[in-house]
């Protein structure tokens, strides 16, 4: 592959730029009020549905199996737990089932916090692969990424936010009275004594996956 091909498209690399930060966004929910992590979903999801809409279209050139997937079901659970326990009792909402082609539609309960975690699933998928250098794989990852947008999670991104609409206008809607989420180390700690480092935070997401797995189970 060349410089010309669609992986090194200007559409690509503005969408990996709104991927990577949607990404931090949704791996970082527990930073956030309920109402600041509203209202910046509500700012960042139109985007990646409208950066992706722009991304151009390639064909696949190795076999769906050889794409690696990276989000695993523990990460997954984590992240869906995280948004869950953030949003609290607006999480879930009632959604119209069309699947039938628009005739018989059922209602159905769902929760924005799986919408955005299935999102986050195929972002995530894509951003690994692409960040392996390997043309053929960032090509396929493309491709996969397009697909699935099409057939699943572009209808969830949808859903969700019609349902963080509903929840920052709704008057019923209760708001945290804190402006911010308190951080394990505040910018404005007492220095350090000279020549003593810093302790690293324990901020990755594999570091906040470990600790959410020696919880108890209730």
């Amino acid at each position: 592959m060349s410089e010309k091909q669609p992986i090194y498209s200007n559409g690509v690399i503005e969408f990996v730029t709104v991927c990577a930060e949607t990404i931090r966004f949704l791996t970082s929910s527990e930073e956030y009020t309920k109402k600041d992590l509203v209202d910046r979903a509500l700012k960042l999801l139109p985007l990646v549905y409208l950066k992706v809409t722009l991304l151009p279209e390639t064909d696949r050139v190795l076999e769906e199996e050889e794409l690696e997937d990276f989000v695993s079901e523990t990460e997954y659970e984590y992240l869906r737990s995280s948004l869950a326990t953030r949003l609290g009792e607006s999480d879930r909402y009632l959604d119209v089932d069309e699947e039938d082609g628009g005739y018989g539609e059922e209602v159905r309960s769902a929760d924005v916090s799986e919408d955005l975690a299935d999102v986050y699933q195929d972002l995530q998928n894509f951003m690994m692969r692409f960040q392996m250098g390997n043309e053929a794989v960032m090509n396929d990852a493309l491709a996969e990424l397009t697909d699935h947008f099409h057939t699943y999670w572009g209808m969830r991104l949808l859903s969700a936010l019609r349902a963080l609409h509903r929840i920052r206008w709704s008057e019923e809607t209760e708001w945290e009275e804190t402006e911010k989420v308190e951080k394990a180390e505040e910018d404005e700690a007492a220095p350090l004594p000279m020549g003593e480092k810093p302790l690293l935070k324990k901020d990755t997401m594999r570091d906040r996956i470990l600790d959410y797995q020696k919880k108890p189970k209730k």
